[in-house]
């Protein structure tokens, strides 16, 4: 991000931190929010007794809790898979996941029973006052954990990274086409999918990369109409500014400076004009790598070599379970 705009962003925060609420925390936070530190405040939930210990403590800016997290209040059978990362209230779904390699990082190891409760109660019982951004990976749960996150949907979040199943790894699991109509109807529209494909254990290492698409990150971010909404209802011009920013910030650090753009034309207004020009010339000013390339014949052809050539030499790309890129729109 252009040092100018990161520092005219965090400047509107206010009194105010970026909230990332990280559901599924199993790992830290993700490299890509390192830019928006120390602005940044991460609310962690992670259920699984081995990975909490070595979650806690890390950084000071950082709250974890030791919940988990559903559609109400309950007790959950909480299955612990052999691969850490792979645990879930529903049981793996044998014959989908052996189809593939590694299946055994799906095995039961133990069940044990967890209290979970919804994200709008843990809010209120935390005294966490609201959140930017949410980010979820608790493989399958997080329809039922969205569900009873709905106050805290309406009223706070501008964008959320979701992993989303198209393959029913586990019994009974919603999958994509769930969680995208949940999400749609709540003022929030799809702006991207890093996708994931395995290969069958048959024959995992022939032909070209990707095998079948098992799994993404979504990426959505709130509408121009919901979120204007949202902004309306805050009580202070101060809040509405920093709520403002705070969500351009998602937008520039996702690489969706367009629709960055389209938000201050439409909402922009809360910012005082002069603010708002500025910003706006600031982000039309930010520039890709490859517009430094001047153009030439054959550019495409050429970029098109330059792809599959990447595709051949990357060895990810010759694994069964292939990942071609990060969310976003960045370079």
């Amino acid at each position: 991000m252009n040092p100018n705009l990161d520092s005219r962003l965090k400047g509107l925060f206010g009194d105010s931190n970026l909230v990332l609420v990280d559901i599924g925390a199993s790992g830290g936070t993700q490299k890509r929010w390192g830019s928006v530190r120390p602005r940044l405040q991460v609310i962690g939930f992670e259920p699984d007794k081995r990975e909490f210990p070595n979650l806690v403590g890390k950084d000071p800016k950082t709250r974890y809790l030791n919940t988990a997290l559903f559609r109400e209040k309950c007790t959950l059978q909480f299955n612990l898979a052999r691969h850490q990362m792979l645990s879930s209230v529903f049981p793996p779904n044998r014959p989908v996941v052996d189809q593939f390699p590694n299946s055994s990082d799906f095995d039961v190891i133990e069940t044990v029973e967890v209290d979970a409760d919804t994200l709008d109660s843990q809010f209120e019982a935390n005294g966490i006052r609201g959140a930017d951004f949410l980010k979820l990976d608790t493989q399958g749960c997080e329809l039922a954990i969205l569900e009873g996150a709905v106050s805290t949907l309406r009223n706070h979040v501008f964008g959320l990274e979701v992993e989303v199943e198209f393959a029913e790894l586990y019994k009974g699991q919603p999958l994509f086409a769930d969680v995208d109509g949940f999400l749609r109807t709540r003022g929030f529209q799809l702006f991207d999918l890093a996708q994931v494909f395995w290969k069958r254990k048959a024959a995992p290492r022939i032909g070209n990369p990707r095998g079948q698409l098992i799994f993404a990150d979504a990426l959505y971010l709130r509408e121009v109409g919901s979120f204007f909404k949202l902004l309306n209802e805050l009580p202070t011009e101060a809040e509405q500014t920093s709520k403002l920013a705070r969500a351009l910030y998602v937008c520039v650090l996702h690489g969706y400076l367009d629709y960055a753009v389209e938000l201050l034309d439409h909402v922009g207004g809360v910012l005082g004009e002069s603010v708002r020009r500025d910003i706006r010339a600031t982000i039309l000013g930010e520039t890709r790598l490859g517009d430094a390339v001047p153009d030439f014949r054959g550019r495409y052809r050429v970029s098109q070599w330059v792809k599959r050539l990447f595709g051949f030499l990357n060895p990810a790309n010759r694994s069964w379970s292939v990942t071609e890129r990060d969310i976003g729109n960045s370079d």
